[in-house]
């Protein structure tokens, strides 16, 4: 899900999210267009995974603690949803005949702020939870569930400061500083689960 968020958001992602006139934009969407459809897929593509991963977790926790399980994997299958609510926003732009600058702008803040919300207010609070049951379960090594812990608090509070504050001038700084954190302790939790439910599965 990494490899796929870097390629979405960190190659294709910025040649669009920027403001331009409708004649550039048009003229970028006729350049990028294959471009800018395979951004969907692979945003398409995390929201299936993080959806399969939700599952997974609550399968593998309710052992330890079956409704506390079930809530956290909930609290990643909402994020899900909302995750592909905000596609539409995307969605609507490549496949509208007439393509307007300030409309295909609109559509992209209001992509990004539905989904600074549910990273904020769902997948923070997933990760938490996520490494407290992680923590409960005894035989897994404190950098990774704390590493986990504290993923999901930084995105807490990186994705809710762009919501109530997106013009504070710290708040890059911040992103920067709490970025690599937040990716590795996702990437921790991911192969953890993956792992451990394979190894499961082998046995069973």
């Amino acid at each position: 899900m990494a490899v796929l968020a870097v390629l979405a958001f960190g190659l294709v992602m910025p040649m669009f999210n920027t403001l331009m006139s409708t004649s550039d934009l048009r003229s970028l969407m006729l350049g990028q267009e294959d471009a800018y459809a395979g951004m969907l897929v692979l945003i398409g593509l995390i929201i299936v995974l993080d959806i399969l991963l939700s599952v997974l977790i609550a399968d593998f926790f309710k052992t330890i603690n079956k409704k506390l399980a079930f809530y956290t994997g909930l609290l990643r299958f909402l994020y899900s949803g909302l995750f592909g609510l905000a596609l539409c926003f995307l969605l609507s732009g490549f496949f509208t005949n007439e393509i307007h600058a300030a409309d295909f702008w609109i559509n992209m803040k209001r992509f990004f702020w539905l989904w600074n919300l549910s990273l904020g207010f769902l997948f923070g609070p997933h990760l938490v939870l996520t490494a407290y049951l992680m923590k409960q379960y005894k035989i897994i090594p404190v950098f990774v569930w704390g590493l986990t812990a504290f993923a999901g608090l930084a995105y807490i509070i990186v994705h809710l400061l762009k919501i109530f504050v997106p013009q504070w001038p710290t708040l890059e700084l911040i992103e920067m500083i709490l970025i690599l954190p937040m990716a590795l302790g996702e990437l921790l939790l991911a192969f953890w689960v993956l792992i451990k439910v394979g190894f499961k599965s082998s046995f069973n």
